[in-house]
């Protein structure tokens, strides 16, 4: 069974430990978290952890430019 919360919690840890990271580095390790034929079924995920690594990246530029 796959655990989306399980999941989160990889991204964001990924996420602080590769701050440098391009949006493309970040979804191929998303990929490999979901599990092989469920692809098509968790596609809404992500989906929601592009648009959230987005958001990331624009608050953390914003706050670097204050």
């Amino acid at each position: 069974m796959f655990d989306t919360n399980h999941f989160k919690e990889k991204i964001k840890a990924w996420t602080q430990e590769n701050p440098e990271a391009s949006k493309d580095e970040f979804l191929n390790y998303c990929e490999e978290l979901i599990p092989v034929g469920k692809y098509k079924q968790f596609s809404w995920l992500l989906e929601q952890a592009s648009m959230w690594f987005e958001n990331i990246r624009r608050n953390a530029k914003n706050l670097s430019s204050d």
